[in-house]
C-alpha cells in the first residue's frame, strides 16, 4: 500500500459541481485522483428545492431528496429544476417571488458544505461549475453569481470558475481508446431534463512529444492539451429522461388497466393521491434503468383505488420502451432526435478540422442500447463510451482542474500522482490497438425508425501517419479474443456453446448448470454466459468490446466498494472489482463484479442484498493472467 501524501499535496483539492436540470454531481480532485461527492451517501442529488418558513420569515431551505420527499405535500412551495429558471432571474415558490440566485445557491451550498466537511479546513484551490455550451454569457454569469452566493460564508475559497460541459466531459477522452490524440468528437449529452450537443476538438499534444513520454518518464515539459468547442451547440427540451419516465409511468397505468390514473394522480389537488403518483413515477424510472441490462422488467403498481384495488403487476419490454422514446417523425421527442442534433453539431463545425473519432454519450439516459445503435446507424462509427455516464462532466471538470495545477506540486512524493493526461493518452494509444484487434464483423441490426438524411461527415484534413509503437509496447498489448473473433454475436448453437465452454473455463466458480447465452444483457456491446442456481442467484460471464461493466455498476449502486482486482496473496492487479447493493423494481439486491484489464471479460454475481450474498462474493475463485490467458485461448 502507497504511503501517505506529505501534508502540503494532500492538502491541495479542488470541486467540481454540474448543476443538471433534474440532478446535481460533484466531484473531489486531490492527491488520490478524482472521486465523486457523496451527499447523503449517494454521489448524484436530485437539484431539487423546497422553501420552508412563514410568512416574514428567514427563507429557509430543504435540497435533493429532503424536498423531494417533502413536496409529496407542499407541491407550491416545491422546486424540481431550478436551472429552468435562470433565464426568468426570479421564480414563485407559494406566496414568495425568490431571486434565482438565492434558489440555485441553496442548492450549490449544500454540496459545497459536504465537501468542505470531507476535506477538512484547507480551501479548495479551484472551484468550478459546469454549464451547457450554448448559454449566453448572461446565464452563465448568474450561475456564477449563485456559486459566489454559496461560498460567501467561507472564508478563503477562491472565485467560481465557469467550464462548458462539453469541454468537462471531453476532458475524459483523454484516456479513451477510441479516440485518437488529435481528433473530433460530438458530445451528446441525454441528461434528466434535456438534450445537448456540441463538437469538441481534441489536440492532446503533438505524438512526438508523447514519445519521449516512453523513453523519458521523468521529462515533464509536455505540452497542454487543447479542448475547443467548435461550430453552435445545440439543445432541446421534451427529450430526456423525466420525459421518459413520465411517458413510461403513463403506459404502466394503461397497461394495468386504468388508462388516465397517472396523469389523474400527478394533477391532483389530495397529497396521498400526488404521493401515489410520485411512487409510480419512481417505479417507472427504475424499469426505465433496469431495460437498459435486461430485455424484460417485471414491476408492481401500488393500489389506487377505485381504478387499482390492488397491488397490480405489470411488465414492460425493451420494444416497448423504445417504441415510447424512439423520437422521430409522428412521434413525441425521443433518441432520434437526440441523434439528429449529434449530427446538426457535426455539419455546423468549421470543415477544416480533424479526424472525426465519434459520438460520446454522456448522461444517466445515453445507457439506453437503442441510442448506442442510433448513433451507429447515423455516423458509421460506435459510440464513444467510458467511465460512468451520470458523472462524467462532474469528473472531467475535476479532472481538468487539477490538471492546471501547478505540475511542481505532484513531484518527488512517495505516493503516485494521479495519472497525467499525456500518461493517459499513450495508454489510450495502446488501448487503441487492442480495440480494433477485438473489433470483429457485425454490423448493428437496423431498427425500423422514420428515416433520417444519412450523416455525410464533413470532409477532414488528412490524418498524420499513424504513430509508430515502441517494440516494448508491442509486445504489451494482448492478442485477439478468440472468443468474440469466431462468435461476432451469440446466434447459433454453435457459439453458444463455444461461449458457454470459454465462460466455465475463464471462471471456475461459474455453476455447471442452469446456463444460456445472452446478447447484449446489461447493455454490454456483446454477450454473456448466465448460470442461476437458485431462483434468485445469477452468475455471469460478460464479453465486451467497449466501456467497463464495472464503471457502470458503480453508477447504479448505493455506497459502491471499488478496489484492485488482486488474488488473495499476490500483488499482481488483474483488472478492477466493485461490490455493493442496488435498487431495482424486484427490490434491493447485491452484486459484484471483477474485471479482467487485459481481457475483455467481466464476472458478475447478483443475488439478494443479504449476507448469503456477499458470502459468495468473497469466496469466488479466479484465475491468474497467464491462466486467465491461457483459458481464453489466447495462449
Amino acid at each position: 500500500m502507497p504511503e501517505p501524501a506529505p501534508a502540503g499535496l494532500a492538502e491541495r483539492w479542488v470541486l467540481a459541481v454540474d448543476f443538471g436540470t433534474t440532478n446535481t454531481v460533484a466531484a473531489i480532485g486531490d492527491a488520490n485522483g478524482v472521486r465523486m461527492l457523496t451527499v447523503d451517501g449517494k454521489t448524484i442529488m436530485p437539484s431539487a428545492v423546497l422553501l420552508e418558513g412563514g410568512r416574514g420569515c428567514t427563507n429557509k431551505w430543504l435540497v435533493g431528496e429532503q424536498a423531494v420527499n417533502m413536496a409529496r405535500r407542499r407541491m407550491e412551495w416545491f422546486e424540481r429544476s431550478p436551472k429552468r429558471h435562470i433565464p426568468d432571474g426570479s421564480l414563485l415558490l407559494g406566496d414568495r417571488d425568490v431571486p434565482v440566485v438565492e434558489v440555485v445557491a441553496a442548492v450549490l451550498r449544500v454540496v459545497v458544505d459536504e465537501a468542505a466537511k470531507q476535506q477538512g479546513s484547507q480551501s479548495p484551490e479551484a472551484f468550478v461549475v459546469t454549464h451547457p455550451a450554448n448559454w449566453p454569457e448572461s446565464r452563465v454569469e448568474v450561475l456564477k453569481d449563485a456559486a459566489r452566493t454559496a461560498v460567501s460564508h467561507r472564508q478563503e475559497w477562491p472565485a467560481p470558475e465557469a467550464l462548458p460541459e462539453p469541454v468537462a466531459a471531453a476532458e475524459r477522452t483523454l484516456g479513451v481508446a477510441e479516440v485518437p490524440t488529435v481528433a473530433r468528437i460530438v458530445v451528446l449529452d441525454l441528461g434528466g431534463g434535456t438534450v445537448d450537443a456540441a463538437t469538441v476538438d481534441v489536440a492532446a499534444a503533438d505524438l512526438a512529444a508523447l514519445d519521449i513520454a516512453i523513453t523519458d518518464p521523468s521529462n515533464t515539459s509536455r505540452p497542454e492539451p487543447e479542448l475547443t468547442v467548435v461550430g453552435r451547440p445545440t439543445g432541446m427540451d421534451g427529450a430526456g429522461g423525466e420525459d421518459f419516465d413520465y411517458r413510461l409511468a403513463v403506459k404502466m397505468t394503461e397497461d394495468a388497466g386504468a388508462p388516465g390514473l397517472y396523469k389523474r394522480l400527478a394533477e391532483s389537488a389530495d397529497p396521498d393521491e400526488r404521493e401515489r403518483a410520485v411512487d409510480i413515477r419512481s417505479m417507472a424510472r427504475a424499469v426505465k434503468e433496469e431495460l437498459s441490462r435486461q430485455a424484460v422488467v417485471p414491476a408492481s403498481l401500488p393500489k389506487s383505488p377505485p381504478d387499482l384495488p390492488d397491488d397490480t403487476p405489470v411488465q414492460v419490454s425493451r420494444p416497448q420502451l423504445e417504441e415510447l422514446i424512439k423520437g422521430g417523425e409522428g412521434n413525441p421527442l425521443g433518441l432520434a432526435d437526440a441523434v439528429a442534433l449529434a449530427t446538426e453539431a457535426l455539419r455546423g463545425a468549421p470543415q477544416d478540422g480533424p479526424p472525426f473519432a465519434g459520438v460520446y454519450l454522456v448522461g444517466g439516459s445515453s445507457r439506453i442500447p437503442m441510442l448506442g445503435m442510433l448513433v451507429q446507424q447515423a455516423t458509421g462509427k460506435p459510440p464513444i463510451t467510458g467511465g460512468d455516464p451520470s458523472t462524467t462532466v462532474a469528473d472531467g471538470a475535476a479532472t481538468r482542474a487539477l490538471r492546471l495545477l501547478e505540475p511542481a506540486e505532484h513531484q518527488d512524493h512517495g505516493r503516485d500522482p494521479p495519472p497525467p493526461w499525456w500518461r493517459r493518452v499513450l495508454t489510450s494509444r495502446v488501448l487503441a490497438s487492442v480495440v480494433a484487434l477485438l473489433m470483429v464483423g457485425g454490423a448493428l441490426a437496423a431498427l425500423t425508425i422514420p428515416p433520417n438524411e444519412p450523416l455525410q461527415v464533413p470532409p477532414t484534413s488528412p490524418p498524420a501517419p499513424p504513430p509508430t509503437t515502441s517494440p516494448a509496447l508491442q509486445s504489451a498489448l494482448p492478442a485477439s479474443d478468440p472468443t468474440l473473433a469466431a462468435c461476432p454475436t451469440a446466434e447459433g448453437d454453435e457459439c453458444k456453446t463455444k461461449i458457454l465452454a470459454a465462460a466455465h473455463a475463464a471462471w471456475p466458480t461459474l455453476p455447471e448448470g442452469g446456463c444460456k447465452v445472452n446478447d447484449s444483457l446489461y447493455g454490454v456491446d456483446a454477450y454473456s454466459a448466465e448460470c442461476q442456481t437458485s431462483p434468485t442467484t445469477i452468475y455471469l460471464v460478460f464479453w465486451r468490446r467497449s466501456g467497463s461493466l464495472v464503471s457502470s455498476l458503480t453508477g447504479q449502486m448505493m455506497m459502491p466498494t471499488t478496489a484492485h482486482f488482486m488474488l488473495p496473496g499476490s500483488s499482481e492487479k488483474l483488472g478492477s472489482q466493485v461490490g455493493g447493493t442496488r435498487s431495482t423494481p424486484s427490490g434491493m439486491r447485491y452484486t459484484c463484479a471483477w474485471e479482467y484489464q487485459a481481457h475483455p471479460v467481466t464476472m458478475v454475481l447478483d443475488g439478494p442484498n443479504e449476507n448469503g450474498t456477499v458470502a459468495l462474493c468473497g469466496t469466488a475463485e479466479f484465475l491468474d493472467s497467464s491462466a486467465i490467458q491461457s483459458a481464453l485461448g489466447a495462449g
